[in-house]
């Protein structure tokens, strides 16, 4: 099960999933789940931050819906990169090591 499921089961928030490639059956597009709008404000939650490429990707997916992204949460930082939103870690790979 991944991070984003157990927080969002567990605090009882919507789950939203942006997809590798836009899916090109039923509704298609990049987003599964909820989907959100301007009136929503959004963490992201990933487990390991490297270049920050995947969190840009998921970024850019829910731009148009208008949300507030409010930051990019993850469980371990391997790597430095830039993100337009704050990114907040509990453990580098030093101190998993």
């Amino acid at each position: 099960m991944s991070p984003s499921t157990i927080i969002s089961s567990r605090h009882h928030l919507y789950l939203t999933f942006v997809r590798d490639e836009p899916k090109k059956h039923g509704k298609g597009g990049w987003i599964d789940g909820y989907v959100p709008n301007e009136q929503d404000k959004i963490a992201i939650v990933d487990d390991v931050f490297t270049t920050g490429g995947s969190l840009r990707k998921i970024i850019e997916a829910l731009e148009p819906t208008g949300a507030e992204i409010l930051g990019c949460y993850v469980v371990v930082k391997r790597g430095d990169g830039n993100l337009q939103v704050p990114l907040k870690y509990l453990l580098t790979t030093e101190e998993l090591l």
